[in-house]
């Protein structure tokens, strides 16, 4: 094992970096001008490259010790621990998919085909059981309170490529039954196929049990007192079934399954968290519209009776509830426009916020002997740390930085940000400054919208430099004021949007066109700002933000520059026809919104696929592979045809070797400097003498 001190910080062994400092204030303001810069650095990508990669699942092993995970690109992971109260810090070679008992003693890994058990004190390893391979972890493995037992929850994928039908051959003729081969492999050939829990006895190393989970998504699970284990599996719409979200408990001694709550709608991050006493179950979902998760709330269900209690009305929770170790009480997180904070519920209802700033707080756990939490944050500068709370006096302690790229790099200020949508709804964002910012000047500006649809929340985090928000301070570096904006179907503005969205039963079922207003708003009330330029206004959306960019750029003029970033369908009709054709010829449609096709078949056929020749807006336009998980381009594709057709500037560039997202540093970076080039062409940072 190595030592790293507390001021260093290079690991050749390991191949990463973890940087060490002291906490410090960041207050800027734009309008009094920015602070000394001193030998401060400017931001590059070449920058960007070399910053430390990001420390994840910070957890308590056993009393007084915190252990995480780093893992940078093309490396083996890493081991992170630090003893609290001394502050000494170990890096060791990591365990893939590691997780240390509560009691300290063991850690469990998987490798070579296996799960493994290590002796944190000797170091001795043992075999527990066979892994499945290909098998993805859903969540770290779980351990019991009593460190006697680990569930494992597995989720077995389906194959990358379409499995195609078998030829038949008959009478010299080659055909296909592609009916036959649909209902043969209807749960199976697309996406997820499988989940299962496994759970190994540590003391003799037995699998104990090794159940198989029938519906579509199995994501959360958790130990309650003694032998049992809840887990969480959600039936999706997919083939034609009605969505519902379960909680169930499993006897690991006996094998007896039991459901003991249940309820409308598919809610992929219900987490289940057991109190102390075993008798009641706190869970995160949306209790008020109960399709997805549009607004999720903390309810608190009796075990024994099954009565159940709503304790929050107006937070939005992200992630599951955490009980006190006296059962009074529960921990949680809220969405506070891209900066969650912490919060204290008790059983009656009354809430308590815990944090406070300009921070976003994540990755809480609690302490064994519950009197402290642990928890990292970042700000909008990039900075992150890990930081402990003492609950008996409220005091907060920062035990580790990991970046501070203000302390380095010349930045702008990170100003949070609300304004009012057409209807009055109060929106949130964020907005970017350039580090040598002068209010007298005009501003070009980028606006990002960010993707996911319903309930996908505001972060900090850029395309440009997944895990962090410096992709944002990069374009400022060059000269753009950067506008971040959030939107009303994210969830965190009340139960009451995404009711309206259900009652319109249209095409838009996840609230595109709202959305697209509430972005176009926010630029309206930003460009009244004196130091923005109108007419130099860029706007790129991924995925979801994609679609909605796409969308807005049929509908408005007023933006110079459009980059769609592997976006969404383009509205009802090729997201149905991409459900029922090619590899998914012969599934059943499922119920999108309220109504079937057949009640209202225009909510399943409206589309805006060919709106591209409204546009003007020179616009480029980038796609993954959809054999690594991008979306299918068929939307992407008719509007670069249609924008060709009409001769407005378009770009096309698609990344074989990447998904979605971009799938390394280096992909990040291409993308930024693609979106730059395209930015400075048609909104660049300084204005021409003409203008």
């Amino acid at each position: 094992m190595m030592r790293v001190s507390r001021r260093g910080v290079w690991s050749p062994l390991l191949a990463l970096a973890l940087s060490v400092g002291g906490p410090k204030a960041l207050a800027r303001t734009p309008r009094s001008g920015s602070p000394p810069t001193g030998a401060l650095a400017p931001l590059t990508p070449a920058a960007l490259e070399r910053m430390a990669p990001n420390l994840d699942a910070v957890m308590w092993s056993g009393e007084g010790r915190l252990s995480g995970v780093v893992q940078a690109e093309g490396a083996a992971p890493a081991r992170w621990s630090l003893e609290v109260e001394t502050g000494r810090e170990i890096l060791s070679p990591g365990r893939p998919d590691a997780s240390p008992s509560p009691d300290g003693r063991h850690l469990v890994f998987r490798q070579d085909g296996g799960w493994w058990l290590e002796a944190l004190a000797s170091g001795r390893q043992r075999r527990l059981g066979v892994a499945t391979a290909g098998a993805l972890l859903v969540q770290p493995a779980s351990w019991s309170r009593d460190s006697r037992w680990v569930a494992i929850i597995e989720t077995i994928r389906g194959p990358d490529e379409p499995v195609p039908p078998p030829v038949t051959t008959a009478g010299g003729v080659r055909f296909q039954d592609v009916g036959a081969f649909a209902d043969a492999t209807s749960r199976t050939k697309r996406g997820f196929d499988g989940h299962r829990v496994v759970v190994f006895e540590v003391a003799t190393g037995r699998t104990l049990q090794e159940i198989s989970v029938p519906e579509d998504t199995l994501f959360k699970g958790s130990w309650g007192a003694g032998a049992a284990f809840f887990f969480v599996p959600v039936r999706m719409p997919h083939y034609g079934h009605e969505t519902y979200t379960a909680v169930r408990r499993l006897d690991v001694l006996t094998g007896e399954i039991s459901e003991v709550y249940r309820q409308p709608g598919a809610m992929q991050s219900a987490g289940p968290s057991i109190s102390p006493d075993g008798r009641s179950l706190a869970l995160n979902v949306d209790v008020d519209g109960q399709r997805w998760e549009d607004f999720v709330s903390l309810i608190v269900v009796d075990l024994e009776s099954g009565a159940v209690r709503r304790l929050t009305h107006e937070h939005y929770l992200s992630g599951a509830p955490i009980w006190a170790r006296d059962g009074r009480e529960l921990y949680f997180v809220a969405r506070n426009g891209g900066l969650n904070r912490i919060h204290a519920a008790d059983l009656g209802g009354t809430i308590r916020p815990l944090t406070s700033g300009a921070r976003h707080h994540f990755d809480v756990q609690l302490s064994p002997d519950g009197d402290r939490l642990s928890y990292q944050t970042a700000d909008g500068a990039g900075r992150r740390d890990v930081r402990v709370r003492d609950l008996r006096t409220g005091k907060e302690s920062v035990l580790k930085v990991l970046q501070d790229p203000a302390a380095q790099f010349r930045l702008g200020a990170f100003e949070p940000v609300t304004w009012r949508a057409t209807d009055g709804l109060p929106v949130r964002g964020f907005l970017i400054f350039p580090p040598d910012f002068d209010p007298t000047r005009k501003y070009p500006v980028f606006v990002d919208v960010h993707g996911g649809g319903p309930g996908s929340s505001l972060k900090l985090r850029s395309l440009f430099s997944p895990g962090s928000p410096l992709g944002w301070h990069l374009l400022a570096a060059q000269g753009y004021l950067v506008f971040v904006p959030d939107m009303r179907s994210s969830g965190e503005y009340g139960p009451a949007v995404a009711a309206a969205r259900y009652a319109r039963d249209d095409w838009d079922v996840s609230g595109m066109v709202p959305d697209a207003d509430d972005v176009d708003a926010g630029v309206t009330w930003l460009a009244r700002r004196s130091y923005v330029d109108a007419g130099r206004v860029g706007i790129m959306g991924h995925s979801a933000g994609g679609g909605r960019v796409n969308y807005l750029l049929t509908r408005t003029h007023r933006y110079a520059a459009g980059i769609v970033h592997d976006p969404i369908p383009a509205g009802a009709l090729p997201t149905h026809l991409a459900l029922i054709t090619g590899a998914a010829t012969g599934e059943h449609l499922g119920k999108f919104g309220i109504s079937t096709i057949a009640q209202r078949p225009e909510a399943y056929t409206n589309h805006f696929m060919l709106d591209g020749y409204l546009s003007r807006t020179p616009t480029l336009i980038i796609v993954g592979n959809p054999a690594r998980g991008a979306m299918v381009p068929l939307s992407a594709e008719a509007l670069f045809s249609m924008l060709r057709s009409f001769d407005v500037p378009a770009r096309f560039l698609r990344y074989p070797d990447d998904g979605h997202t971009p799938e390394s540093r280096a992909s990040a970076l291409h993308r930024y400097a693609e979106v730059l080039s395209w930015l400075k062409r048609y909104a660049p940072p300084q204005a021409s003498p003409t203008a």
